[in-house]
Order: structure tokens, then C-alpha cells, then sequence
């Protein structure tokens, strides 16, 4: 069966769920001057996402080179799929606790 830019997207949600350590964040959240409202959780997982070429890298080294250009796609194009559906399941696991976070602080 063909690889499809779909794929990479259920794998970087997969990859997040398996992966998703909430105390990262709550860090990055506080490193960040605890910021609230509709990008927060944005900022706070590009934050912790860090450099996107150094993530490419990583990405790379771990995908099936070969098999994604067989199937006629672009890595690139793969990566972004793949980056794109992790970071938006870690941007709503944040968004689940945010409101939580700000609370706690309010002590």
C-alpha cells in the first residue's frame, strides 16, 4: 500500500500521544511569563518543540527514506504532515490544562 501525506498525519498524533509529557510544557509555560489567551498554547509548544531543522533532522533519521520518496512523496512536505498533526495534539493536551495552570498559580 502507498504511503499518503495522511499517514503522517496519523503517525504525528500517534507519536504525540505515546510521547506527550505534560510537565514539559507546564515548564515552558513558566519560562515563557505564563501567557494566556488564544496562541498561548502555541507559543508554548513551539517553545518546547524548539528548532524546526534540527527536528527535521531528527525526523529524518527515523523515517523510511526510501520508501516515503517510492511512493512519490516529498520529505519535506512528509515532515510538515507529521510535524504539523504532533504539534496540534500537543497544542490541545496543553489547552486542557492551561486554564488549570493558571488557576494553581493563582494559589
Amino acid at each position: 500500500m502507498k504511503l499518503t501525506y495522511g499517514d503522517f498525519i496519523r503517525t504525528g498524533y500517534q507519536d504525540c500521544a505515546n510521547t506527550f509529557d505534560v510537565s514539559d510544557y507546564r515548564d515552558a509555560w513558566r519560562k515563557l511569563g505564563k501567557p494566556h489567551g488564544s496562541n498561548a498554547a502555541r507559543r508554548i509548544v513551539r517553545a518546547v518543540w524548539g528548532d524546526d531543522d534540527d527536528a527535521y533532522k531528527t525526523w529524518l533519521s527515523q523515517a523510511d527514506v526510501d520508501e516515503i520518496l517510492g511512493d512519490g512523496l516529498d520529505l519535506r512536505s512528509a515532515y510538515k504532515a507529521w510535524r504539523e498533526a504532533w504539534q496540534g495534539c500537543a497544542e490541545s493536551a496543553v489547552k486542557a490544562r492551561l486554564l488549570e495552570w493558571i488557576e494553581s498559580d493563582r494559589g
